[in-house]
């Protein structure tokens, strides 16, 4: 007896998209890894997709070129993960919210 092939599911991924419409909703400065991850997290659901990893989502904003540092936050003074949001991301991200309202718009 033959056995059915079973399409495996798409692997889930970040992309450049992604990261530029969280640059255009949180705008520029330091964010925090969980916080980043969290926005990401809940838009991708919101579109349907499966997110990725904490760490694949960390290595995709490596990639795209944003720059990991850490800050003190808190009270406690803790160091934590952080990321900086360009204003160049922010007007990326801008950009591409403005031409995503145009072709709505049918211009």
């Amino acid at each position: 007896m033959r056995q059915k092939l079973v399409r495996p599911e798409p692997l889930p991924y970040v992309e450049d998209r992604d990261i530029e419409l969280l640059a255009a909703d949180l705008g520029a400065g330091h964010f925090s890894a969980a916080e980043l991850y969290r926005w990401y997290e809940l838009s991708v659901i919101d579109e349907g997709r499966k997110p990725v990893s904490k760490k694949a989502f960390g290595t995709a904003l490596k990639t795209a070129g944003l720059q990991p540092s850490t800050r003190w936050i808190g009270d406690e003074r803790k160091a934590a993960r952080c990321w900086l949001i360009t204003r160049s991301w922010q007007r990326r991200g801008q950009a591409l919210l403005a031409d995503e309202k145009r072709k709505a718009e049918g211009r």
